[in-house]
């Protein structure tokens, strides 16, 4: 079991969960990652990836691998803890710590909130049997369109929040952009919770300076 808390730890290495850790890096929060296979890139590398996108924002046209590279930079741009081939089955709140923890195959991870980015309620119902029975133990409210979650992207827990297809909306609404805003209200959030003397809202990156990133070697360059 590591006893080292984080600030955030994000489940789920898809594009809200990838958009999530970057944000939480320029929160400055000290952020896990924990992703259940080995490759980062959620759907977009292990489902379709050489499909043509034409419906992301700011793209006219971009193979899904492609997207999912840009996402992987963006999010590295932070120097994240990365655990893969980790598959979450339960998770526990101390009241008095205030602290999560999140047990997986591999051990047990501490931290003060956690970001569900799953995937849609149907694959973790499939894939994640023991997650979703240890949610709706701590009171989390799921039906089949995925996890109920107030205007704060708060799962019914202290410092528990969701974004992407996994939270319970229409199916209409699941598009990658809908998942990145969610992960940046997820985020602001959890920070919040976690900092209560910050403000929800940090401003805009470009009220940022520059210098404060730190920016470490592109993974993906050559």
């Amino acid at each position: 079991m590591s006893t080292e808390v984080y600030d955030i730890t994000i489940i789920g290495g898809g594009p809200a969960g990838l958009f999530a850790s970057f944000y939480a890096g320029l929160r400055d929060a000290k952020t896990k990652i924990i992703e259940s296979t080995n490759e980062l890139g959620g759907a977009l590398v292990h489902e379709y990836p050489n499909e043509v996108l034409r419906d992301v924002a700011g793209f006219v046209l971009i193979t899904a691998k492609k997207l999912a590279e840009n996402f992987i930079e963006q999010a590295m741009m932070y120097e994240h803890a990365i655990c893969k081939n980790e598959i979450v089955s339960a998770l526990e709140f101390d009241k008095t710590a205030k602290v999560w923890t999140v047990t997986t195959n591999k051990g047990a991870h501490k931290s003060k909130a956690v970001v569900l980015a799953l995937g849609t309620m149907e694959k973790v119902q499939t894939k994640s049997k023991l997650l979703v029975e240890s949610l709706k133990k701590n009171g989390v409210k799921i039906n089949e369109q995925g996890i109920a979650v107030d205007a704060t992207m708060n799962a019914g827990m202290p410092g528990l929040y969701a974004c992407g297809d996994v939270i319970s909306k229409a199916k209409e609404l699941n598009f990658i952009s809908m998942a990145t805003a969610e992960a940046a209200m997820a985020v602001n959030n959890a920070k919040k919770y976690v900092n209560p003397e910050v403000d929800t809202f940090p401003g805009y990156s470009t009220d940022i300076r520059k210098d404060k990133p730190n920016y470490h070697t592109n993974p993906l360059a050559d």
